[in-house]
Protein backbone atom coordinates (compact mmCIF):
# COMPACT_ATOMS: atom_id res chain seq x y z
CA UNK A 1 0.00 0.00 0.00
CA UNK A 2 1.69 3.53 -0.96
CA UNK A 3 1.74 6.06 1.73
CA UNK A 4 -0.92 8.76 1.34
CA UNK A 5 0.39 12.01 -0.31
CA UNK A 6 -0.52 15.24 0.92
CA UNK A 7 -1.32 18.43 -0.55
CA UNK A 8 -0.94 22.02 1.45
CA UNK A 9 -3.16 24.87 1.28
CA UNK A 10 -1.09 28.14 0.57
CA UNK A 11 -3.77 30.64 0.40
CA UNK A 12 -6.72 32.40 2.43
CA UNK A 13 -9.43 30.47 1.02
CA UNK A 14 -10.35 27.79 3.23
CA UNK A 15 -12.64 25.38 0.90
CA UNK A 16 -14.90 22.75 2.31
CA UNK A 17 -15.08 19.73 0.28
CA UNK A 18 -17.11 16.36 0.57
CA UNK A 19 -15.82 13.45 2.18
CA UNK A 20 -12.33 15.27 2.75
CA UNK A 21 -10.47 14.87 5.75
CA UNK A 22 -8.31 17.62 7.16
CA UNK A 23 -5.38 17.36 9.21
CA UNK A 24 -3.81 20.66 9.86
CA UNK A 25 -2.94 22.73 7.62
CA UNK A 26 -2.55 19.08 4.95
CA UNK A 27 -6.00 18.04 3.08
CA UNK A 28 -5.50 14.39 2.52
CA UNK A 29 -7.85 12.89 -0.55
CA UNK A 30 -7.86 9.54 -0.61
CA UNK A 31 -4.83 7.77 -1.22
CA UNK A 32 -3.21 10.53 -3.07
CA UNK A 33 -2.82 13.88 -2.74
CA UNK A 34 -1.79 17.39 -4.61
CA UNK A 35 -0.64 20.77 -3.52
CA UNK A 36 -3.90 22.95 -4.22
CA UNK A 37 -1.48 26.42 -4.73
CA UNK A 38 -4.29 29.83 -4.46
CA UNK A 39 -2.64 32.84 -5.26
CA UNK A 40 -3.26 36.01 -3.12
CA UNK A 41 -6.19 37.22 -5.05
CA UNK A 42 -8.50 36.00 -7.84
CA UNK A 43 -10.70 33.53 -8.77
CA UNK A 44 -9.87 29.56 -7.31
CA UNK A 45 -9.62 27.23 -9.94
CA UNK A 46 -12.10 24.45 -9.71
CA UNK A 47 -11.14 21.06 -7.99
CA UNK A 48 -12.30 17.73 -10.29
CA UNK A 49 -13.16 14.78 -8.01
CA UNK A 50 -12.29 11.75 -9.69
CA UNK A 51 -12.75 8.00 -9.74
CA UNK A 52 -11.42 6.33 -6.45
CA UNK A 53 -7.87 5.65 -6.30
CA UNK A 54 -7.41 8.50 -8.81
CA UNK A 55 -5.22 11.85 -8.07
CA UNK A 56 -6.94 15.20 -8.56
CA UNK A 57 -5.50 18.38 -9.01
CA UNK A 58 -6.20 22.04 -8.79
CA UNK A 59 -4.89 25.08 -10.73
CA UNK A 60 -4.91 28.49 -9.01
CA UNK A 61 -7.30 30.65 -10.71
CA UNK A 62 -6.79 33.62 -12.44
CA UNK A 63 -5.05 36.28 -10.26
CA UNK A 64 -7.82 38.67 -10.74
CA UNK A 65 -9.93 40.91 -7.86
CA UNK A 66 -10.23 38.89 -4.77
CA UNK A 67 -13.19 37.14 -6.32
CA UNK A 68 -12.95 33.34 -5.49
CA UNK A 69 -14.88 30.63 -7.10
CA UNK A 70 -15.94 27.30 -5.55
CA UNK A 71 -15.08 24.49 -7.55
CA UNK A 72 -16.54 20.82 -7.63
CA UNK A 73 -15.67 18.60 -5.40
CA UNK A 74 -14.35 15.10 -6.47
CA UNK A 75 -16.13 12.25 -4.55
CA UNK A 76 -13.33 10.52 -2.62
CA UNK A 77 -13.15 6.51 -2.26
CA UNK A 78 -16.52 6.26 -3.42
CA UNK A 79 -15.92 5.11 -7.09
CA UNK A 80 -18.04 7.20 -8.44
CA UNK A 81 -18.01 10.36 -10.63
CA UNK A 82 -17.81 13.73 -8.79
CA UNK A 83 -21.48 15.43 -9.20
CA UNK A 84 -20.99 18.38 -6.20
CA UNK A 85 -22.62 21.16 -8.02
CA UNK A 86 -20.25 24.42 -7.49
CA UNK A 87 -18.44 26.98 -10.01
CA UNK A 88 -17.58 26.49 -13.45
CA UNK A 89 -14.27 25.21 -14.60
CA UNK A 90 -12.72 28.93 -15.16
CA UNK A 91 -13.67 29.45 -11.94
CA UNK A 92 -16.89 31.76 -12.57
CA UNK A 93 -20.43 31.20 -11.44
CA UNK A 94 -21.82 27.73 -12.21
CA UNK A 95 -25.19 27.38 -14.32
CA UNK A 96 -27.26 26.28 -11.32
CA UNK A 97 -25.66 29.71 -9.34
CA UNK A 98 -28.24 32.08 -8.23
CA UNK A 99 -28.61 34.95 -8.76
CA UNK A 100 -31.61 36.30 -5.63
CA UNK A 101 -34.73 37.89 -6.51
CA UNK A 102 -35.30 40.99 -8.35
CA UNK A 103 -38.65 43.04 -8.39
CA UNK A 104 -39.06 45.18 -11.57
CA UNK A 105 -40.08 48.30 -11.27
CA UNK A 106 -43.36 49.52 -13.20
CA UNK A 107 -43.12 52.00 -15.76
CA UNK A 108 -46.82 52.44 -16.72
CA UNK A 109 -48.38 55.78 -16.39
CA UNK A 110 -51.68 55.46 -13.93
CA UNK A 111 -55.32 55.82 -15.68
CA UNK A 112 -56.79 59.32 -15.42
CA UNK A 113 -59.44 59.62 -12.84
CA UNK A 114 -63.13 59.05 -14.62
CA UNK A 115 -66.38 60.25 -13.06
CA UNK A 116 -64.96 63.83 -12.02
CA UNK A 117 -67.48 66.51 -10.59
CA UNK A 118 -68.41 69.57 -8.66
CA UNK A 119 -71.33 69.80 -6.91
CA UNK A 120 -71.72 73.16 -4.91
CA UNK A 121 -73.58 72.78 -1.79
CA UNK A 122 -73.75 76.77 -0.64
CA UNK A 123 -72.62 80.03 -1.74
CA UNK A 124 -69.21 79.18 -0.44
CA UNK A 125 -68.58 75.54 -0.01
CA UNK A 126 -68.59 72.66 -2.94
CA UNK A 127 -67.65 68.68 -2.70
CA UNK A 128 -65.35 67.28 -5.55
CA UNK A 129 -66.12 63.89 -6.34
CA UNK A 130 -64.02 61.03 -8.77
CA UNK A 131 -63.80 57.09 -9.49
CA UNK A 132 -61.03 55.22 -8.03
CA UNK A 133 -57.92 54.38 -9.98
CA UNK A 134 -55.88 50.94 -9.85
CA UNK A 135 -52.73 51.35 -8.40
CA UNK A 136 -53.09 54.84 -6.95
CA UNK A 137 -51.85 55.61 -3.75
CA UNK A 138 -52.73 59.10 -3.40
CA UNK A 139 -54.64 61.94 -6.16
CA UNK A 140 -53.92 65.59 -5.74
CA UNK A 141 -57.28 67.92 -6.52
CA UNK A 142 -57.03 71.61 -7.52
CA UNK A 143 -59.54 74.09 -7.75
CA UNK A 144 -59.21 77.25 -9.95
CA UNK A 145 -61.59 80.39 -11.18
CA UNK A 146 -59.68 80.14 -14.62
CA UNK A 147 -59.20 76.79 -17.18
CA UNK A 148 -55.18 77.66 -17.03
CA UNK A 149 -55.30 77.17 -12.73
CA UNK A 150 -53.33 80.42 -12.44
CA UNK A 151 -56.23 82.15 -10.61
CA UNK A 152 -57.72 81.72 -6.76
CA UNK A 153 -55.88 78.19 -7.35
CA UNK A 154 -56.13 75.94 -4.29
CA UNK A 155 -54.32 72.21 -4.08
CA UNK A 156 -55.02 69.21 -2.10
CA UNK A 157 -54.12 65.45 -1.52
CA UNK A 158 -56.13 62.68 -0.51
CA UNK A 159 -56.07 59.11 -0.53
CA UNK A 160 -59.61 58.76 -0.83
CA UNK A 161 -62.16 60.06 -3.87
CA UNK A 162 -63.62 63.03 -2.66
CA UNK A 163 -62.79 66.11 -1.14
CA UNK A 164 -64.77 68.94 0.22
CA UNK A 165 -63.63 73.10 -0.39
CA UNK A 166 -64.78 76.25 1.15
CA UNK A 167 -63.94 79.55 1.35
CA UNK A 168 -65.59 79.89 -2.32
CA UNK A 169 -67.34 83.11 -3.70
CA UNK A 170 -70.78 83.18 -4.46
CA UNK A 171 -72.67 82.72 -8.00
CA UNK A 172 -68.94 82.37 -9.22
CA UNK A 173 -67.86 79.83 -12.09
CA UNK A 174 -64.89 77.40 -10.50
CA UNK A 175 -63.25 74.66 -12.41
CA UNK A 176 -61.67 71.62 -11.03
CA UNK A 177 -59.26 68.96 -11.90
CA UNK A 178 -57.68 65.87 -10.72
CA UNK A 179 -54.88 63.73 -10.79
CA UNK A 180 -53.78 60.13 -9.83
CA UNK A 181 -50.61 59.47 -8.13
CA UNK A 182 -49.26 55.81 -7.90
CA UNK A 183 -45.66 54.33 -7.07
CA UNK A 184 -41.84 54.72 -8.48
CA UNK A 185 -43.10 58.80 -9.17
CA UNK A 186 -45.64 57.27 -11.50
CA UNK A 187 -48.89 59.53 -12.52
CA UNK A 188 -51.90 60.31 -14.63
CA UNK A 189 -52.93 63.13 -17.10
CA UNK A 190 -55.62 64.96 -15.68
CA UNK A 191 -59.29 64.96 -15.18
CA UNK A 192 -61.28 68.34 -15.14
CA UNK A 193 -65.06 69.68 -14.21
CA UNK A 194 -66.58 72.96 -13.45
CA UNK A 195 -69.70 74.18 -11.54
CA UNK A 196 -70.95 77.36 -10.16
CA UNK A 197 -71.31 77.86 -6.54
CA UNK A 198 -74.64 79.38 -5.56
CA UNK A 199 -76.68 81.93 -4.66
CA UNK A 200 -78.72 81.74 -2.16
CA UNK A 201 -81.76 84.75 -1.69
CA UNK A 202 -81.23 88.08 0.66
CA UNK A 203 -81.64 88.05 3.97
CA UNK A 204 -82.93 90.15 6.43
CA UNK A 205 -85.63 92.36 3.83
CA UNK A 206 -87.30 95.18 5.52
CA UNK A 207 -90.30 97.61 4.22
CA UNK A 208 -91.19 101.07 5.36
CA UNK A 209 -93.57 102.35 4.22
CA UNK A 210 -94.87 106.40 4.21
CA UNK A 211 -97.91 108.62 3.56
CA UNK A 212 -97.11 112.00 2.80
CA UNK A 213 -98.90 114.91 4.63
CA UNK A 214 -100.76 117.05 2.42
CA UNK A 215 -98.71 119.82 0.95
CA UNK A 216 -96.00 117.35 0.79
CA UNK A 217 -95.62 116.55 -3.37
CA UNK A 218 -93.19 114.78 -5.17
CA UNK A 219 -92.66 115.67 -9.27
CA UNK A 220 -92.93 112.06 -11.37
CA UNK A 221 -89.87 111.73 -13.37
CA UNK A 222 -87.09 109.65 -12.19
CA UNK A 223 -89.02 107.72 -9.38
CA UNK A 224 -89.89 104.19 -9.65
CA UNK A 225 -94.35 104.59 -9.74
CA UNK A 226 -96.36 101.27 -8.76
CA UNK A 227 -99.09 102.61 -10.86
CA UNK A 228 -98.72 106.38 -12.44
CA UNK A 229 -100.98 109.17 -11.63
CA UNK A 230 -104.19 109.58 -13.56
CA UNK A 231 -103.35 113.00 -15.42
CA UNK A 232 -100.02 112.25 -16.25
CA UNK A 233 -100.50 112.00 -19.54
CA UNK A 234 -102.55 115.46 -19.88
CA UNK A 235 -99.38 117.56 -18.90
CA UNK A 236 -99.14 116.02 -15.47
CA UNK A 237 -95.02 115.22 -16.26
CA UNK A 238 -94.64 118.63 -14.42
CA UNK A 239 -96.94 118.64 -12.25
CA UNK A 240 -96.62 117.14 -8.25
CA UNK A 241 -98.77 114.71 -6.58
CA UNK A 242 -99.15 113.21 -2.77
CA UNK A 243 -97.78 110.11 -2.25
CA UNK A 244 -97.23 106.99 -0.45
CA UNK A 245 -93.55 105.68 -0.72
CA UNK A 246 -92.33 102.27 0.28
CA UNK A 247 -88.41 101.66 1.25
CA UNK A 248 -86.88 97.98 0.97
CA UNK A 249 -83.31 97.15 2.29
CA UNK A 250 -82.09 93.55 2.47
CA UNK A 251 -78.61 91.79 2.54
CA UNK A 252 -76.61 89.49 -0.48
CA UNK A 253 -73.38 87.71 0.00
CA UNK A 254 -70.50 90.21 -0.80
CA UNK A 255 -69.74 90.79 -5.07
CA UNK A 256 -73.59 90.46 -5.50
CA UNK A 257 -76.43 93.06 -6.03
CA UNK A 258 -79.49 93.28 -4.39
CA UNK A 259 -82.35 93.70 -6.41
CA UNK A 260 -86.43 94.67 -5.45
CA UNK A 261 -89.81 94.42 -6.83
CA UNK A 262 -93.03 96.48 -5.76
CA UNK A 263 -96.65 96.13 -5.45
CA UNK A 264 -99.46 97.73 -4.07
CA UNK A 265 -103.12 98.06 -3.73
CA UNK A 266 -105.79 100.76 -1.92
CA UNK A 267 -108.02 99.26 1.06
CA UNK A 268 -109.22 95.98 -0.59
CA UNK A 269 -108.94 96.77 -3.91
CA UNK A 270 -107.12 94.60 -6.92
CA UNK A 271 -103.26 94.78 -6.46
CA UNK A 272 -101.66 96.93 -9.23
CA UNK A 273 -99.08 94.00 -10.43
CA UNK A 274 -95.42 93.55 -9.09
CA UNK A 275 -92.68 96.47 -10.90
CA UNK A 276 -89.70 94.57 -12.41
CA UNK A 277 -86.68 93.44 -10.48
CA UNK A 278 -84.56 96.36 -10.03
CA UNK A 279 -81.74 98.34 -7.68
CA UNK A 280 -84.23 100.95 -6.64
CA UNK A 281 -85.11 100.42 -3.38
CA UNK A 282 -87.83 102.40 -3.14
CA UNK A 283 -91.09 102.79 -5.47
CA UNK A 284 -94.16 105.52 -4.99
CA UNK A 285 -97.94 105.35 -5.48
CA UNK A 286 -100.13 108.55 -5.19
CA UNK A 287 -101.28 109.28 -1.55
CA UNK A 288 -104.48 106.93 -0.59
CA UNK A 289 -107.73 108.65 0.52
CA UNK A 290 -108.00 105.82 2.99
CA UNK A 291 -105.32 103.18 3.36
CA UNK A 292 -102.41 101.68 0.99
CA UNK A 293 -100.68 98.85 1.06
CA UNK A 294 -96.91 97.56 -0.09
CA UNK A 295 -95.19 94.92 -1.23
CA UNK A 296 -91.92 93.92 -2.19
CA UNK A 297 -90.11 90.96 -2.68
CA UNK A 298 -85.88 90.79 -3.45
CA UNK A 299 -83.13 88.65 -4.63
CA UNK A 300 -80.07 88.42 -5.30
CA UNK A 301 -77.63 88.76 -8.67
CA UNK A 302 -74.21 87.59 -9.29
CA UNK A 303 -72.06 87.63 -12.13
CA UNK A 304 -73.49 84.75 -13.54
CA UNK A 305 -77.20 84.29 -12.00
CA UNK A 306 -79.77 85.50 -10.08
CA UNK A 307 -81.24 84.07 -6.90
CA UNK A 308 -84.63 83.06 -6.24
CA UNK A 309 -86.65 86.23 -4.99
CA UNK A 310 -87.38 85.66 -1.23
CA UNK A 311 -91.08 85.62 -0.27
CA UNK A 312 -92.84 88.82 -0.20
CA UNK A 313 -93.44 91.13 2.79
CA UNK A 314 -96.09 93.69 3.43
CA UNK A 315 -96.59 97.14 5.20
CA UNK A 316 -99.84 98.93 5.41
CA UNK A 317 -100.65 102.68 6.05
CA UNK A 318 -103.44 104.80 6.44
CA UNK A 319 -103.71 108.27 4.63
CA UNK A 320 -102.87 110.30 7.80
CA UNK A 321 -99.74 107.90 8.32
CA UNK A 322 -100.94 105.73 10.79
CA UNK A 323 -101.17 101.92 11.23
CA UNK A 324 -103.78 100.03 9.63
Amino acid sequence: MKPARVFTVKGTLVVVLALVAVDGCNVILGNESHELDLGSGGRAGTAMGGRSGESTTAEAGQAEAGQAGVGQAGASNSGSDGAALGGAPDGTAGENSGTGGQTETPTTPLLAPTGVAFTPTSETEGTITWQLVDQATSYTVEIATDTGFMDNRRSVSETGTSTKVSGLKADTLYQVRVRANGSHDRMSAWSTASGTTLLNPPTELKLDLYVSPQGTAVGYSGLLWIENPDDLKNGGAGQKWHYARGTASAKCAAGTTVQYQFDANYDSDARKGYTGFGTTNEAYIVRPTGRVTFYVKARCVGPNNPSKATSEISACRRSDDSGC
